[in-house]
């Protein structure tokens, strides 16, 4: 049977290590919890406000995040398998090592987040704001979509990577490989 925390409001909570499969947390305000290695597949997570909340080594896998608040949160190590993340705001989430294969990122807001050593195979990104996003050492990127993705002023995009973008018609006003 599945948790059911719609409109719950809780602050500093933590579930590290917590299996939380198919939990609907449909309005509720989380702030400052600790999901740090939990389980959260499934997981209904749709338009929540995130902030200060740490997910690192977490999977969320076909979790839904659509229309989320991910700013600044931090999600490094964390398996986020076709997880649902349109239109979510990424802005300078740290989403390092990260496994995003076959994850939605459409129009998604990923200005300055980081994405060293991510896995992205399959992921859509069409529409997103990559804007400065760090995508050092990103791996299986040879089949994201990148439809109209702003990729301006990418830092460390791996060789061959904005020549691949190209072919989508993205937004590149300046891009640096490093």
């Amino acid at each position: 049977e599945k948790t059911v925390l719609t409109n719950a409001r809780l602050k500093q909570c933590d579930f590290s290590d917590a299996v939380l499969v198919g939990v609907n947390f449909s309005e509720a305000e989380l702030q400052g919890c600790r999901f740090k290695k939990a389980v959260l597949n499934n997981a209904n997570l749709e338009g929540l406000e995130l902030l200060g909340c740490d997910f690192r080594m977490t999977k969320m896998i076909e979790a839904n995040l659509s229309h989320a608040n991910l700013t600044e949160v931090d999600i490094r190590g964390a398996n986020l398998t076709k997880a649902n993340l349109t239109a979510a705001n990424l802005t300078t989430a740290l989403m390092d090592m990260t496994t995003l294969d076959g994850a939605i990122l459409r129009q998604a807001q990923a200005a300055g987040t980081h994405f060293t050593g991510s896995s992205m195979q399959g992921t859509d990104a069409s529409r997103a704001e990559f804007v400065a996003a760090k995508l050092k050492g990103i791996r299986n990127w040879h089949s994201i979509l990148l439809a109209s993705t702003n990729l301006t002023g990418v830092c460390m995009a791996p060789k061959g990577f904005i020549e691949y973008a190209r072919q989508f018609g993205p937004v590149i006003k300046k891009s640096v490989t490093i």
